[in-house]
């Protein structure tokens, strides 16, 4: 960010120079030289914010993403808590009631399960948690393994084309690890809803 306005600036320096010049000496390439600087100055500018997009997804949208899955899990588990709190009452007058299966439970499954999802989804988050930091630490080390050596494989030679490539390329980079950051975030209440369900 700081290196695009930086770079903008000094564009903006060698614009306002050329068209001094210009003014000064009428000098025509000295006018084209000026757009042509403007031009390449706003390029540049739009480059830098699409970069600082970027790392603000790296640097904060990323790291928060596990803190909110696990904090949408407990407030999920406190509401699973406060419907069992409420119909505990009703399920245990069930059980009492006669049923006509063979079987145990008979139709109170579903009242089983929420009073045992109460008691085993907490220590399922927090076992999903360890789980998501474990396979995310090891999907960033195979993904930056994996992009380390592509820009210099695409691009072996700097051009100024090869800033567009390199941004497309810190652009993929940023939703492969959006994409993983996702889905091993994902483990943390899906752990618990597999259990459960």
């Amino acid at each position: 960010g700081g290196l695009t306005i930086a770079a903008s600036s000094a564009m903006d320096v060698i614009g306002t120079a050329g068209a001094i010049a210009s003014i000064a000496y009428g000098n025509i390439l000295a006018a084209a030289g000026s757009y042509a600087a403007s031009y390449v100055a706003e390029v540049i500018g739009y480059l830098g914010y699409g970069l600082l997009a970027l790392g603000i997804i790296l640097a904060i949208v990323l790291p928060f993403l596990p803190f909110v899955y696990f904090l949408s899990g407990a407030i999920g588990w406190v509401i699973m808590a406060l419907e069992a709190v409420i119909a505990a009452p009703l399920w245990i007058l069930l059980t009492f009631s006669p049923h006509k299966s063979g079987d145990i439970i008979g139709t109170n499954k579903q009242g089983l399960l929420l009073v045992i999802g109460v008691f085993f989804r907490p220590v399922l988050m927090i076992i999903g948690l360890l789980a998501c930091f474990l396979v995310m630490r090891v999907g960033l080390d195979f993904v930056n393994v994996m992009f380390s050596g592509i820009y210099m494989i695409i691009a072996p030679d700097f051009d100024v084309s090869n800033l567009f490539l390199g941004f497309g390329l810190i652009m993929m980079y940023v939703l492969t690890l959006f994409a993983l950051v996702t889905n091993c975030c994902a483990i943390i209440t899906g752990l618990g809803d597999a259990g459960m369900g």
